[in-house]
């Protein structure tokens, strides 16, 4: 699984996983502290809620992403911070929901985001899309 932000291409197979980073965190005295608690806390909640997810809440992105190959996030129940934290727990609910092709995700300078199939879309052509799409979407705000 590959994430392409703008200009900068992040490989998230290199991202600490974060059950492991949280236990990294502990094992080096930093989960003393009450913010990073309550940001572990976050992580876990929201693995939880995906988990946890009723496979309805993601009907209408299986029928996208089976139909066009793509998604935006505004057609999920998913913002960044869960592409971020846990795409693993995404990918699973997606196949109960009966999704059951490569998935990878592409972000445009954190303001727009889509899930994408990966043996039919290029990530930068996703990008491409997605530039076009945040563009679009501030002229016509403009306007």
């Amino acid at each position: 699984m590959h994430t392409v932000f703008c200009e900068n291409f992040i490989n998230l197979d290199e991202r600490p996983q974060s059950i492991g980073y949280v236990d990294h965190l502990e094992s080096q005295g930093m989960g003393q502290n009450p913010i990073e608690e309550q940001a572990m806390v976050s992580i876990h909640q929201l693995k939880y809620t995906v988990n946890h997810m009723a496979i309805e809440e993601v009907s209408e992105a299986v029928t996208e992403l089976l139909l066009e190959g793509l998604v935006t996030e505004g057609k999920t129940p998913f913002s960044r911070t869960h592409f971020n934290v846990c795409f693993a727990e995404i990918e699973a609910l997606m196949q109960r929901a009966g999704y059951h092709r490569p998935l990878d995700v592409v972000g445009y300078q954190g303001q727009a985001y889509a899930m994408f199939d990966p043996s039919r879309w290029d990530a930068v052509e996703v990008l491409r899309w997605l530039k076009e799409y945040v563009e679009e979407s501030k002229a016509v705000s403009t306007v």
